[in-house]
């Protein structure tokens, strides 16, 4: 690459998906359940003339992650 020229950068796109649940019980009735995963393809961010060698301001570097959660509101 010339200096003082931007970098071109590939193309990227993650895919994330959830689902929850939500329990209609008198004593639980606010509480939900969720099961999801992010960046599910483990997709890595493109390569950028940067300290971390990606654009931290702009990707994230955790590769595919899944996580549960529980909430309520009383």
């Amino acid at each position: 690459a010339e200096p003082g020229k931007a970098l071109p950068l590939d193309d990227y796109m993650t895919v994330s998906a959830y689902v929850d649940y939500r329990l209609e019980n008198s004593f639980t009735e606010n509480a939900r359940f969720r099961l999801g995963v992010r960046n599910m393809f483990d997709e890595q961010a493109p390569a950028a003339d940067e300290q971390l060698g990606y654009f931290g301001s702009v990707y994230s570097n955790r590769g595919r992650y899944i996580y549960f959660d529980v909430s309520t509101r009383f």
